[in-house]
C-alpha cells in the first residue's frame, strides 16, 4: 500500500499485504499471548485477524490488520496499515517491541507535526535554559536538564514561544531523537538516562546518530516504492540540480512523514508538504541561485515565486514532476536523476530486552 493515497482504505484492498510477524515469548501458552496481543490492540483502537504463523522460523503471531471503510485512518491504525503493505518484511522480536516501536512512531510523527524552526546554515541557537553551547562539541544539556522538555523547548514555539535556528539535518535528528526519548523515558528509563548522561557533555550527531539509533531499510538495489512511507519515517530528498546543491544547506532536504500523505515542514508546522510540494520546491532551488557578498547563496522569495507559477500551470507541473519524481542518482544508470531516495530510517527497537542501541564509548 502506498501511505499517500488520498483513500488508504481503498488501497488496502489489493494484493500487496503481507502478515506482520510478531516473535512469541516462552513464559506463557501460545494462546494465551495471542489472546492480550488482540487485548492491547482494541485498547490502541486497531483491529485485525491474528493467528499462530505456520510459516515463520520461530514460535510467531501472525497480524493482517483491518481498517475501517468510512473515518479517516487514525495515526496508529495508518502505521501498521503501512507495515502490512511495506515492500519489506516488517518482524518484531516481541508483542511487547510492536507496541513499543507504534508508540516510537506515533511520537515522532507528532513531534514533527509541532515543530517549527528558523531554517539558518551557519547559525545555530538553543534555548539557554536547557543547552549551552561548546565549540568543541556544540549544544550539550544544561546540568539537570531533562532531555524530552529540552527537545521539546528547542523544536516546538508552542512550548516555547521562540523559534530556534535549525538546519534541516539537525532538526530532523532532534525530532527523531525527541520521538526516541519519549519512548525511553516511559519505558526504558535505565537507556534514557544514559542517552540524557551522554547529551550532557556530547552529542550523538550526523552519522554517529544513523548509527546509533536508526535502521535504513531498502537500498539502491531494492529500492523502497516512491510512494510509499510509514508515518515517522525520516526521509530525504536530494537536489539533482548541480549548481544549487553546491550551496550549503540545499544539498538537498531532511524530513519525517507525518501520514496522510503530509510530510513534515520544519519552518512552518502549519503548512506540511506533500510529495509532490516538496519535489517542485527542490526543482526551483535552482532558479533562486544568486550571489550575496560574493558568494553563492539562494534567494528564497525567488523560489517561492517560481514554485507559485508552477503549481498554478498543470502542463509545467507535470513536467517538473517527470523529472523530479525519480529515484536520485540515475543518470550513471543512464535514468533521469531525481530527488527520491531509495532508502527511509525507521527507530531502532528500544526495550531493554530487545533493544539494539550501542552507545559510543564516552569521550569528551
Amino acid at each position: 500500500m502506498s501511505a499517500l493515497f488520498d483513500d488508504s482504505r481503498a488501497a488496502s484492498v489489493g494484493t500487496g499485504r503481507r502478515p506482520i510477524l510478531v516473535a512469541l515469548g516462552d513464559t506463557e501458552p501460545p494462546a494465551r499471548q495471542i489472546e492480550q496481543f488482540n487485548r492491547r490492540l482494541r485498547e490502541h483502537g486497531l483491529h485485525g485477524e491474528v493467528s499462530r504463523s505456520q510459516e515463520a522460523p520461530h514460535p510467531s503471531l501472525c497480524y493482517q490488520p483491518l481498517t475501517g471503510a468510512s473515518a479517516p485512518l487514525s495515526l496508529a491504525e495508518e502505521i501498521v496499515d503501512a507495515w502490512a503493505f511495506a515492500p519489506y518484511d516488517n518482524v518484531f522480536p516481541s508483542i511487547d517491541q510492536f507496541f513499543s516501536a507504534l508508540r516510537a512512531r506515533q511520537n515522532i510523527a507528532t513531534a514533527a507535526a509541532s515543530s517549527s524552526l528558523d531554517f539558518r546554515t551557519r547559525t545555530a541557537e538553543r534555548p539557554t535554559t536547557y543547552w549551552q553551547y561548546r565549540e568543541d562539541v556544540g549544544f550539550t544539556l544544561q546540568p539537570g536538564a531533562d532531555l524530552v522538555e529540552a527537545l521539546r523547548m528547542a523544536t516546538q514555539p508552542d512550548c516555547s514561544g521562540q523559534r530556534y535556528h535549525f538546519s534541516c539535518y539537525r532538526a530532523s535528528e532532534y525530532v527523531m531523537l525527541l520521538g526516541i526519548a519519549e519512548e525511553l523515558k516511559a519505558h526504558n528509563p535505565l537507556l534514557y538516562r544514559r542517552v540524557q548522561a551522554r547529551w550532557q557533555h556530547k552529542p550523538i550527531q550526523s552519522r554517529a546518530f544513523h548509527d546509533v539509533f536508526v535502521r535504513e531499510v531498502g537500498n539502491t538495489a531494492h529500492p523502497v516504492a516512491m510512494d510509499h512511507y510509514i508515518p515517522g519515517d525520516r526521509v530525504w530528498f536530494k537536489n539533482p540540480d548541480e549548481a544549487s546543491s553546491d550551496v550549503c544547506g540545499y544539498e538537498g532536504s531532511w524530513t519525517i512523514y507525518l501520514g496522510g500523505g503530509r510530510f513534515a515542514n520544519f519552518w512552518d508546522h502549519r503548512a506540511p508538504y506533500s510529495v509532490e510540494d516538496k519535489c517542485i520546491e527542490i526543482y526551483h532551488w535552482r532558479d533562486g541561485l544568486c550571489i550575496e557578498q560574493g558568494e553563492h547563496t539562494i534567494d528564497e522569495t525567488r523560489v517561492a515565486r517560481h514554485v507559485a507559477q508552477t503549481q498554478a500551470d498543470p502542463v509545467r507541473r507535470q513536467q517538473v514532476l517527470a523529472l523530479m519524481m525519480n529515484y536520485r542518482d540515475q543518470s550513471t544508470r543512464g535514468g533521469v536523476d531525481g530527488c527520491i531516495d531509495s532508502t527511509r530510517e525507521v527507530p531502532r527497537w528500544l526495550l531493554p530486552a530487545t533493544s539494539d542501541i550501542v552507545l559510543p564509548l564516552s569521550d569528551t
